[in-house]
């Protein structure tokens, strides 16, 4: 069962149980419900795990702290907060992850207010602990609460920050946000990702991209997808077609494949500057005609005109083919 865990295959390590443990009347032990508990949660069946539930009750290990703590977390997953509270609360013993499990999972459920109430009570914390509750805060909006907490910790990690920044970022105050930023002792891609993402939000285009030669100059995080697509957005909205090649020889460099955002991205970049060409190589490929992708490109079609050569050759491929004339129809 752990190796199918371990190699994020739940649903095999769940008919292994039922086949190989259960039909051959194997008996479990104290390693087997936390596995087999996580398992439903990573599925999010919620039958599964009340099946669950009722073995670990059957075979008498439910003052087992890890199956306990394995529960929270599985009715905490699938909405039902208030059965990992009776859990929680018919412990018992707790420890640390017990706390953290429950403030976690009533954050995740919208409590907030009632995961303070046992942070409160917490009488050890650890970083996960702080970190989940100002996320909480982050969630609902209260960032003076959320800043009332990271002020109050004596250790932070680039989680705390990053919490920070995205908060401030959902409220679109930039300067406060990139105060959060310079301060960091350590960014890493989230931290920069969400700053340019920021930045083009607010349409500040040229701060993005000389935000995004601090990042490269540094080398302290590597770029990744979303960093391109803030970036090449920014470049778009500032027709600087030499940035965009530079950071599409970036996007090549350093092997990443461009997803739907992405492709968008380089899409709406080349027609500003009526240079396509490369970049429909990147997106499409012979014989690959997807909804998606046409959809792509009736985007750049509608919004920024006109059509190039490239872009009419796969829609009559679409056509013909009838891959593509559904999201035709639809979105013209």
């Amino acid at each position: 069962m752990r190796s199918y865990v371990n190699s994020n295959d739940p649903c095999s390590a769940l008919g292994f149980y039922y086949g190989r443990m259960v039909g051959k009347w194997v008996s479990p032990n104290h390693y087997t419900f936390p596995l087999l508990v996580k398992v439903c949660a990573d599925i999010g069946s919620l039958r599964e795990g009340e099946k669950a539930h009722a073995r670990v009750v059957k075979f008498g290990f439910e003052s087992d702290l890890f199956v306990r703590n394995s529960l929270i977390h599985m009715y905490s997953v699938c909405g039902r907060i208030g059965d990992a509270r009776m859990v929680f609360d018919a412990g018992p013993d707790w420890d640390l992850v017990s706390w953290n499990t429950m403030i976690d999972g009533y954050v995740k459920n919208g409590e907030v207010g009632i995961a303070r109430e046992l942070f409160d009570e917490m009488n050890e914390r650890d970083l996960f602990s702080w970190n989940s509750m100002i996320s909480g805060y982050v969630g609902i909006g209260d960032m003076e609460a959320a800043k009332g907490l990271f002020v109050r910790m004596t250790t932070r990690d680039v989680v705390s920050w990053n919490c920070m920044i995205d908060g401030y970022a959902r409220i679109g105050n930039v300067l406060v946000a990139r105060y959060f930023f310079d301060q960091m002792p350590l960014r890493n891609v989230v931290s920069w990702n969400m700053m340019l993402a920021l930045y083009v939000r607010s349409k500040d285009y040229n701060e993005c991209l000389r935000l995004f030669d601090s990042m490269i100059e540094g080398g302290e995080a590597k770029p990744n997808e979303a960093t391109l697509v803030s970036v090449l957005t920014a470049c778009a909205n500032l027709g600087s077609l030499d940035r965009g090649k530079w950071v599409h020889s970036c996007l090549k460099n350093n092997g990443i494949e461009p997803d739907v955002l992405l492709s968008t991205a380089l899409l709406t970049m080349n027609p500003l500057t009526n240079s396509l060409g490369v970049e429909a190589n990147i997106v499409l490929k012979d014989g690959d005609s997807t909804h998606l992708k046409v959809n792509i490109f009736i985007f750049v079609l509608l919004v920024l005109p006109p059509i190039p050569n490239k872009l009419r050759q796969y829609l009559r491929r679409s056509r013909r083919d009838g891959s593509g004339t559904v999201s035709v129809r639809h979105t013209l």
